[in-house]
């Protein structure tokens, strides 16, 4: 008993020291990113779909709601002595577009449908020919759309 509640304490402490490597874009609706995200338990708009589908039951009739919104990252590297040489490196410019696409009904008291469509996930980094660490990473690119029928 001992061993776990040692275990437990040092695995407590260390998860102070985890880090994480991934990204998510949360700009499904203007309304919601207007709202630092505080959309979930109250239906504005049918962009509910995303955040709570079950919202559906409290949007009136039919409904189509849309919006993109632009990205256009930069980044840069500049190694340290004795390592890399100090020359700033930039990454190639992008311009991504995560989209939020809804549409909704509501067939009377009882039924209510629609349909989602968001990409959540859609960034890409890619570093100059001249980039240190084109051998490990010169080009990153991840994309998924979600299709959420409700």
């Amino acid at each position: 008993m001992r061993k776990f509640l040692m275990g437990m304490i040092t695995s407590l402490l260390l998860l102070s020291q985890a880090y994480s490597a991934g990204f998510n874009l949360y700009e499904f609706s203007a309304n919601a990113s207007a709202m630092g995200g505080a959309v979930v338990a109250r239906p504005y708009d049918i962009s509910t779909i995303f955040y709570n589908p079950g919202g559906l039951a409290f949007i009136d009739g039919m409904n189509f709601y849309g919006g993109v919104t632009l990205i256009a990252p930069s980044n840069k590297f500049v190694g340290a002595t004795p390592m890399f040489d100090d020359t700033e490196h930039e990454v190639v410019s992008h311009v991504f577009t995560p989209i939020g696409i809804y549409y909704a009904n509501k067939f009377g008291d009882k039924l209510a449908a629609g349909i989602g469509i968001t990409n959540p996930y859609g960034l890409a980094l890619e570093w100059e020919d001249d980039f240190p660490g084109n051998p490990l990473s010169r080009y990153v690119n991840l994309v998924s759309f979600y299709i959420s029928p409700v």
